[in-house]
């Protein structure tokens, strides 16, 4: 499954890069990729392609990535909480 990719790719950073005891995710870019592989698997590919551009927030230990919708919709995009340390989903939603 994708989120077993997500999964590795955090892994595969942890080991490649040696980042035991650092904060992991570290930039915007890599937060948005995480982020996406994430949101790709819960909601599908054609619903979160449908939300990019996506805002990228960085707080003192996490990401906030929100989808945006096309001008005049209704409802609200995906959103997902990603924890700088070791790139684990804080919390992720989705409006109706």
């Amino acid at each position: 499954s994708l989120l077993f990719s997500c999964y590795g790719l955090v892994l595969k950073s942890f080991l490649l890069f040696g980042y035991f005891g650092k904060e992991l995710i570290n930039t915007s870019e890599v937060a948005a990729q995480i982020g996406i592989c994430y949101l790709y698997d819960i909601y599908g590919k054609d619903v979160i392609k449908e939300e990019i551009p996506f805002n990228i927030i960085e707080f003192q230990h996490s990401w906030l990535m929100e989808g945006s919708l096309p001008p005049n919709s209704f409802g609200d995009a995906a959103s997902i909480y990603i924890a700088k340390k070791d790139g684990m989903v804080i919390h992720y939603m989705h409006g109706e």
